[in-house]
């Protein structure tokens, strides 16, 4: 299950495509954020997926282990400004 997420963000890395997500962080709080996915990486025995945050403006990283849900959109990205 941890894992459902990966095909898409993958995808959608290669594409270039925006990707929502519903994310609960660690803390508890559940967010829907868009995010421009950049990388997916397995560090500390946990996935994440790198990505451009639209809505904080920042690089984020993003456990795959509490996203709720991701969907590809149909808008596409460039590189972020960072």
């Amino acid at each position: 299950q941890i894992l459902t997420h990966l095909p898409l963000l993958r995808s959608a890395i290669r594409a270039r495509q925006k990707v929502a997500l519903t994310y609960t962080a660690p803390d508890g709080v559940v967010s829907r954020r868009v995010v421009h996915p950049l990388a997916t990486s397995y560090v500390a025995r946990s996935w994440t997926v790198e990505a451009w945050d639209t809505s904080t403006h920042t690089r984020q990283s993003f456990r795959l282990d509490l996203i709720d849900s991701a969907e590809a959109l149909p808008e596409l990205f460039s590189d972020p400004p960072d």
